[in-house]
């Protein structure tokens, strides 16, 4: 956890699964959100769902994947 928190902050959450492969990433999204929506999920989540090559690249390009991997915690 990075020690941030307040009560208005939301849990990010990365989905990886090669399932998603051949799925627009916004469709995904749009997916992913309504769940959350529907479900009324609190504090609010927001997930990024990816397929495994596309979380390779964005923990080489992204300073912001890069920096939530000092936090995050693998769910199998």
């Amino acid at each position: 956890m990075k020690g941030t928190w307040i009560s208005e902050s939301d849990i990010d959450v990365l989905i990886v699964s090669d399932d998603f492969k051949g799925i627009r990433f916004s469709y995904r999204l749009d997916v992913v959100n309504s769940l959350v929506f529907k479900e009324g999920i609190k504090p609010y989540v927001e997930a990024i769902p990816l397929t495994s090559d596309e979380f390779r690249d964005r923990l080489e390009h992204s300073v912001v994947v890069r920096d939530a991997s000092k936090y995050w915690i693998r769910v199998v």
